[in-house]
């Protein structure tokens, strides 16, 4: 079967409330007062360290400052990103004849689907929906998805959107705080509310636009145990049961994402630029890749940024003089909206840079629950 050309055509986001400073964030979150004292020293001396460490100036939460509630929905938020990408690409919702959403963020934890509530919220009467379940690589994977059904004829326009609802996860009332763990709290200080999105068209009439070149995913974590994740689940012996023990937690550990995350990312990326290679030939590698224009980074923190960077530098020397820019992220001013970033990312890209022909966009992510890398490639035609 012969591929169509299959290119970017809008983009969208959604920031629900106010921005947040960091030391603000228990005003909205609420504090961990229960905790034991030594785990309030530990706490407020933390915070401090993890300011320097996150490079990050603002927070968005969809709550309610008055009741602590949640005043929005994952789908609400998704569809709320939806509308100005689908503006953007002058289409109507009716005319989205695929519809993926990737996330951790579900509005049910059985069903409906949330692609199933994202598509009522726009009105769209009928169209093929999927949710991909998953936390950063799940926007990839659902892009992945998007291009190969659009590109084999499949369907014509496709709508990928993702939501970041973890704030009533971060609630200090949510929290069994008799329980909570140090790498529980962490997650407080740079998990953020957001939603993104990215319309997806075939073109066969070479007009200027955002093209895709590749796509990639894989997971690797067999030898691995998770890395982010809480324990509450199907087989679990209920809500009380959980929250006594605090299995509904969201726990990373953070200090061994630091050290191994790194490795992963850089055993991923290897592989998406031999199968690269094997695909397309070293020329277009070089000119591609060694010389891509800008790196789309779907990290939480600059810290880790930091250490991915000088993972790439040690493995590629030619990336001592690349021109791409290992920084080009939304976090700084948005917090980190999980598999959502990456799409906030490229609309910024889209909106505010003047892209010209043949420059080329290259973006990987490495997932830490567990362990999957993602990545992708694009290219801008005239």
């Amino acid at each position: 079967m012969n591929e169509r050309p299959v290119k970017i055509v809008g983009s969208g986001i959604y920031l629900p409330g106010e921005p947040v400073r960091f030391h603000d964030i228990e005003s909205v979150l609420g504090e961990l007062d229960e905790v034991s004292p030594e785990f309030k020293k530990w706490y407020k001396r933390t915070r401090n360290l993890m300011y320097q460490i996150l490079g990050m100036e603002n927070y968005y939460y969809a709550i309610d400052r008055a009741t602590g509630r949640a005043n929005d929905t994952a789908a609400g938020m998704a569809a709320k990103a939806a509308r100005p990408a689908l503006e953007m690409a002058g289409i109507e919702p009716g005319d989205v004849d695929l519809l993926v959403y990737g996330s951790s963020s579900l509005d049910r934890f059985i069903c409906p689907p949330t692609s199933a509530f994202v598509q009522q919220e726009l009105g769209i009467d009928y169209c093929a929906e999927m949710t991909i379940h998953s936390n950063c690589t799940s926007s990839y994977k659902a892009l992945q998805v998007a291009h190969d059904l659009v590109a084999n004829g499949r369907y014509d326009v496709a709508l990928v959107c993702s939501s970041n609802l973890v704030s009533s996860a971060l609630k200090a009332s949510f929290f069994n705080q008799a329980v909570i763990e140090k790498n529980q709290a962490i997650l407080r200080w740079f998990l953020s509310d957001g939603a993104g999105a990215i319309v997806v068209k075939a073109d066969e009439t070479g007009s200027p636009g955002l093209y895709f070149v590749d796509t990639y995913v894989e997971s690797v974590g067999t030898r691995y145990p998770p890395h982010m994740y809480n324990m509450s689940g199907c087989a679990s012996e209920g809500p009380i049961h959980d929250h006594e023990h605090g299995l509904h937690h969201i726990t990373q550990d953070y200090r061994d994402v630091s050290q191994l995350g790194p490795k992963m990312f850089i055993e991923g990326f290897l592989k998406f630029c031999d199968l690269f290679k094997q695909r397309f030939g070293e020329e277009e590698y070089v000119r591609r890749i060694l010389n891509a224009s800008y790196f789309l980074v779907n990290v939480p923190t600059r810290h880790l940024i930091d250490l991915v960077a000088d993972e790439l530098i040690v493995k590629f020397s030619e990336l001592r003089e690349a021109s791409f820019d290992l920084y080009y992220s939304t976090t700084e001013k948005r917090g980190y909206t999980g598999p959502a970033a990456i799409l906030m990312t490229l609309d910024k890209l889209l909106r505010t840079e003047t892209l010209k022909n043949h420059e080329t966009i290259v973006s990987f992510v490495t997932e830490s629950s567990k362990w999957m890398n993602a990545g992708f490639m694009l290219e801008w035609r005239e």
